[in-house]
């Protein structure tokens, strides 16, 4: 029987971070699994090559389309994975019965600080911790204390609530900013000149969420950036 890591990522619209996280695990030499059960599939749309295939391993890492997806080849990945990663789906997952999962999934939010996403944000927390990241800080005057205060109103100020929320905030990088663009027209490839500000940034999340040697998944997060890809797919 094998013990998964769940991490439920939640985006609005921009899934780069997912793969940079799958890309990092796998250079650590983890054994991922995404699910993508986004409306529309929008993660997997962004894979070369996948072309309307229900599994796909791409840059070493098994990409399911979970909506598409009734083959035994499923049970296989999904339950032999170190890392499941499910995406922009909070309710219950379709993993065999063999897999042993921890009591919670971690919760990774990918806020963009608007109103409505915030209220979806604050609502997740009342059952589960959320991890949420903010991007494209371009001043100390959006800093963490900024962050906090617009959360906390839309979460009714509520202080237990607010301590189910932990925050991690990347500064603007022209390059991080333009291979998100990128990926959306061109889908993804690399991120070879990633910014070691934002690498420092998933460094710690992953860190956080794991429980992996932070120093481990930096040198990880460098071999990824310089296309490093460790064959470990639970397909064969």
């Amino acid at each position: 029987m094998v013990s998964i890591l769940r991490i439920y990522y939640v985006a609005n619209t921009y899934y780069d971070l997912c793969f940079y996280m799958a890309q990092i695990l796998n250079n650590a030499g983890k054994r991922v699994a995404v699910e993508d059960v986004s409306d529309g599939s929008l993660l997997t749309e962004l894979i070369p090559d996948m072309d309307g295939q229900e599994i796909w391993t791409y840059k070493g890492v098994d990409y399911v389309r979970g909506e598409l997806c009734d083959c035994d080849v499923y049970d296989i990945v999904i339950t032999n994975c170190d890392i499941y990663y499910l995406i922009n789906r909070l309710v219950k997952d379709k993993a065999g019965a063999e897999a042993s999962y921890d009591a919670r999934p971690v919760i990774v939010y990918n806020s963009d600080l608007g109103k409505h996403d915030v209220s979806n944000m604050c609502s997740i927390a009342k059952c589960n911790p959320v991890n949420v990241i903010v991007r494209d800080v371009i001043s100390d005057n959006m800093g963490i204390s900024y962050i906090k205060k617009k959360i906390q109103h839309m979460c009714d100020r509520s202080e237990e609530l607010s301590e189910c929320i932990t925050y991690y905030v990347s500064n603007m990088d022209i390059i991080d900013y333009r291979y998100r663009i990128d990926m959306e027209y061109e889908g993804y490839t690399q991120f070879d000149n990633l910014s070691w500000g934002y690498g420092k940034m998933i460094t710690g999340l992953m860190t956080d969420i794991t429980g992996y040697d932070r120093k481990e998944l930096w040198h990880a997060f460098r071999h990824a950036r310089e296309g490093k890809i460790i064959e470990n797919s639970s397909v064969g």
